[in-house]
C-alpha cells in the first residue's frame, strides 16, 4: 500500500516529488504529451526547412527549457533553498520572455 503525506507526496519513494509534477494526473498529462510530440515530430519532418518549421523547433526548445527550469525550481523549493529558487525563477522569466518574442514574430507566406 502506498503512503502519501497530507500534501500528496509519496512517503515511501526514494525521490519524493512535490509541486508541478507531483499528482498522478500531471504524470498522465506529461506522458500523453510526450507520446503526441513523438508522433507529431515524425509527421512534421517535411516542414523542417520552412520558416514555420524553424519557429516550431525554436518554440520546442524554449518550452523544453521552461519545463526543465520549472522542475528544477520545484526540486530546489522542496529542498528548502528559497534563494537559489529565486534565481531560477528569474532564469525562467527570461525563457518565457524569449518565448513571447518567438510567438510575436509575423509569419510570412512561402511559395
Amino acid at each position: 500500500m502506498l503512503k502519501f503525506s497530507e500534501r500528496g507526496v509519496r512517503l515511501d519513494s526514494p525521490f519524493p516529488l512535490v509541486g508541478i509534477d507531483s499528482g498522478p494526473s500531471a504524470r498522465h498529462i506529461l506522458s500523453n504529451a510526450r507520446a503526441l510530440n513523438m508522433s507529431n515530430m515524425a509527421s512534421q519532418g517535411t516542414v523542417a526547412g520552412t520558416e514555420a518549421g524553424k519557429l516550431q523547433t525554436e518554440l520546442r526548445d524554449v518550452f523544453s527549457k521552461i519545463l526543465s527550469h520549472a522542475r528544477s525550481i520545484d526540486m530546489t523549493l522542496a529542498l528548502g533553498d528559497a534563494t537559489e529558487a529565486l534565481g531560477q525563477v528569474r532564469e525562467l522569466e527570461a525563457y518565457l520572455e524569449r518565448g513571447l518574442v518567438v510567438l510575436s514574430k509575423p509569419l510570412t507566406h512561402e511559395s
